[in-house]
Formats: C-alpha cells, sequence, structure tokens
C-alpha cells in the first residue's frame, strides 16, 4: 500500500523509511517548509527544556553548529517517541516522552519537580500552548505553508490512488484540501482512505470532505500506520 505524507522534506524521509519497515511505500509531497525564525534562545535560566515536534530539535540542530549550545544535562520533554529518539540523538540524557499529545506532555510535567521555567522551543503557529506550566517560550521556527505544482500534486495523488493520505496537522491537511480543490484534482483522491492523526484533525476537515477519513487511536504516527494493516484486513 502506498501512503501520502506532506509534512516537511525531513519529516518525509522519516517517515517513508518507518513505513518501508513496516512493508508500505511512502509518497512524499511536501507542502510545508520549516524556517528557522531567527528568534534568540536564553542561555541560562531554565530547568529543562520542552519539543513538541521533531521540527525544533532540527532547527536547533542547525543552530549549534555555529555554537549556540544548549545543556545536555537539562530535562527533555518530548512528544512522540520519534522526537524523543531524536533529543538522545543530538546528546540529551535525560529525556521524558508523551505518547499521548502535547496535553499528555503537560500532565507529565505536572507531576515532576523542578524550580526553574522551561523552555519551550516551538513554532510559531502551534496548536498548544502550556497554560499551566511556567514556560519561556521562543518560536524557534515557521511552518511556511508551499504549493509543489498541479503537476507534481496529481502525480503524487495518482500515486496513492487505492491507498491512504496522512493528515498531520489541522493547518497541513487543510491546505493539502484546498490545493486539491484549487487545481481541481478532486478526482484524484476518490479512492483514497485518509487517516488523521487526531480527533481535532478530522472533524477540521470534516466540511472540507465527503470521503471516509480514518482517526488514531493515540496522537501518533506509529498509530497511524497501525491503521494501516486495519484498512488493509478490511479490504481482503
Amino acid at each position: 500500500m502506498k501512503v501520502l505524507i506532506t509534512r516537511s522534506r525531513t519529516m518525509n524521509q522519516n517517515t517513508e523509511f518507518a513505513l518501508d519497515a513496516k512493508g508500505y511505500t511512502g509518497i512524499g509531497c511536501s507542502l510545508v517548509e520549516m524556517i528557522d525564525t531567527g528568534n534568540e534562545i536564553p542561555k541560562v535560566g531554565y530547568g529543562g527544556v520542552i519539543f513538541t515536534s521533531q521540527a525544533a530539535l532540527e532547527i536547533l540542530e542547525e543552530r549549534e553548529k555555529n555554537g549556540q549550545m544548549i545543556s545536555r544535562t537539562l530535562n527533555v520533554y518530548a512528544v512522540g517517541e520519534k522526537t524523543g529518539e531524536l533529543a538522545r540523538k543530538l546528546g540529551f540524557t535525560n529525556v521524558f516522552i508523551s505518547n499521548g499529545g502535547a496535553q499528555a506532555l503537560n500532565d507529565l510535567i505536572d507531576e515532576t519537580k523542578f524550580e526553574k521555567p522551561l523552555l519551550y522551543l516551538a513554532g510559531v503557529n502551534r496548536a498548544y500552548n502550556f497554560l499551566t506550566i511556567d514556560t519561556v517560550l521562543v518560536e524557534i521556527y515557521e511552518a511556511r505553508l508551499s504549493d509543489p505544482g498541479k503537476e507534481f500534486l496529481q502525480w503524487a495523488l495518482n500515486q496513492v490512488s487505492g491507498g491512504c493520505a496522512f493528515l498531520y496537522s489541522v493547518r497541513t491537511a487543510t491546505h493539502l484540501l484546498d490545493l486539491i480543490s484549487h487545481h481541481n484534482l478532486e478526482k484524484y483522491i476518490e479512492n483514497v482512505t485518509f487517516i488523521a492523526i487526531s480527533k481535532m484533525v478530522a472533524e477540521a476537515i470534516a466540511s472540507k470532505i465527503k470521503l471516509p477519513v480514518q482517526t488514531a487511536t493515540d496522537p501518533s504516527q506509529a498509530q497511524m500506520i497501525e491503521l494501516l494493516g486495519k484498512i488493509e484486513k478490511s479490504r481482503t
């Protein structure tokens, strides 16, 4: 089965590897580019770091090539195994992971004790803010939406006919459907099953699509991939 993935190029590549390991084929069609905002990160004064996406870590990694280092002894609070794995790869040793999304991470942090605010390295457009936690928010990246063009998008959708499309966020999912409408490509998704990472994403596109949308039981890529197997079995 082939699966459309529409995040940044780096994230698409990571997802392609994960899909390949399970016997699926990822079709990358990047609709977003991660741009460094240039906002300065405080050098001291925080007790840990929050990462709700791999993108923030990737931007941090690029910055650190120019000497902007963050102490690797700080606690890291990450959403998702992949984000946690990347944090460890970059040398952070104390990594706490939530597989239930940002709200679950919020609850995890509430159960810990820390004396200083937590540094939250985030995107400009984000679905969640840690209102009950003392944080120093630095919007380190911006996810800019892009249009790959009608020809490439049509090719990608044609590739996944009879397959699936992963929807990771309200913003990119809405953008994908807007592009399909703008380029008059609706007929190319008639045989595509959409898989939303969360109920929030599924509900956001309900008014824009009249096709079935499956929703991951937990907001994680692993659960989205698990759904692929259930969809295959339902078709046999």
